[in-house]
Parts: structure tokens; C-alpha cells; sequence
């Protein structure tokens, strides 16, 4: 390792830091952020061998950085191992606070957390895994179809809402129904051509589950 290497965080003084030291060392094209004067800033390896900051308003440029007492925090990235089970165990925690089931809330409940959410059978591997959008957020633009889809819900009534704009997609929710009378809560998002689907994950929040 080279004595530029070796030196370049040594100013950084907790076991975080150590470890963002090691983590921008061993990822030379990466990138690690940290918490710099109360914002979260990029630092990463010029060239040089030079720990840079990223400049603001610049994706990859920045300049040489040595304030290292000014760093507060340090955020060392997820394994994807680690990301996995974190994303698993929030599928589980919201699927606890529902007051209804149907397979999809028996699926995250069963789930173990020693296998991502596809192998689960939760999700086919989407890259907004984990991505939430409540009831509440919906109401505000399209009050009338959350009441209406809500309704039948709770009613265990089959229903296909009314399409309305949410952010920058269409969108609908429906209410299917299986033999058991176990009502499945939906919600579809279009964006040029593209479909997203999430959901009903408990009584406030739909949940990623899968991309079209």
C-alpha cells in the first residue's frame, strides 16, 4: 500500500471514520459521503492519490480536501447482503401493523431474512424495493378514489378506481377478491410505457413490489 494510502485518513479518529478510511482505500473508483460542516458531502481518490471533495452542482469534480475535523459522520455504503435484509425486515415490520392478510401478508411475515426479498417471493427484484406510497399522500390528490377504494376494501368488494395523476405518473388502485374473501389491494403507476406496482402492505401504505 502506498504511504499516500496509508496516511490519507489519518486525521479521522473514531472506528466509523477508520472504517471509511478503509472503505475509500479498497474502493479506489468509489466513492464514500460524509457529514461536513451540517451537510452530507461526496469524498473520493483523485488520480493523484488525493482524498477530493465533490463540489456542489458537480456530479464527479471537485478539490483537495484536508478539513477533517470539520467531518461529523461518516456513511459507509450497505453490502448487498446487508441492504437485503435490512429491505426484508421492512417488508415484515409493515406487514405487522396491517389488520387484514391475504397471501401477499402471509409471504412477508413467513419471509426470512437470510434471503432477499425475490427469493422470498415478495418482489421480482425491482430496483424501488422497499419504495412506499401511503393512502395519505394519495388522498391529497385524488381524495374521492382513496374513499371509494378504501370502501371497498374494507368491504371486500372488487373495485377499479377512477385513473389520476400522482407526481409525475397515472395511476388507479383496485380491490381484487379470492374464494377465501380475502380482499388484495393495488396500486398501479404509468409513466411512459412504463408500469410500476405496488401493493397493500397495511391499512396507510402501499409497497413496492414489482416493474412492467
Amino acid at each position: 500500500m502506498k504511504m499516500a494510502e496509508q496516511s490519507a485518513f489519518w486525521h479521522l479518529k473514531n472506528n466509523d471514520m477508520n472504517k471509511a478510511e478503509k472503505y475509500l482505500i479498497e474502493n479506489k473508483a468509489g466513492t464514500v459521503f460524509v457529514r461536513y460542516q451540517g451537510r452530507k458531502r461526496r469524498l473520493f481518490f483523485s488520480s493523484h492519490d488525493n482524498v477530493c471533495m465533490v463540489r456542489r452542482g458537480h456530479s464527479f469534480w471537485g478539490k483537495s480536501f484536508s478539513d477533517w475535523e470539520g467531518v461529523t459522520k461518516v456513511y459507509i455504503p450497505d453490502t448487498k447482503t446487508d441492504k437485503q435484509r435490512k429491505l426484508v425486515s421492512k417488508y415484515k415490520r409493515e406487514a405487522r401493523k396491517a389488520t387484514f392478510t391475504n397471501s401477499f401478508i402471509r409471504q412477508c411475515l413467513q419471509a426470512k431474512i437470510s434471503k432477499s426479498l425475490f427469493e422470498n417471493g415478495i418482489t421480482t427484484g425491482s430496483w424501488n424495493e422497499g419504495g412506499i406510497i401511503s393512502l395519505a399522500s394519495l388522498s391529497k390528490v385524488a381524495p374521492f378514489q382513496v374513499e371509494t377504494f378504501a370502501a371497498a376494501f374494507k368491504q371486500r368488494k372488487p373495485h377499479v378506481s377512477w385513473r389520476f395523476p400522482f407526481l409525475s405518473y397515472e395511476c388507479f388502485m383496485e380491490v381484487t377478491v379470492n374464494e377465501q374473501g380475502e380482499a388484495t389491494g393495488r396500486l398501479t403507476l404509468e409513466f411512459k410505457g412504463y408500469f410500476y406496482y405496488y401493493l397493500l402492505i397495511n391499512d396507510k401504505n402501499f409497497i413496492s413490489c414489482d416493474i412492467d
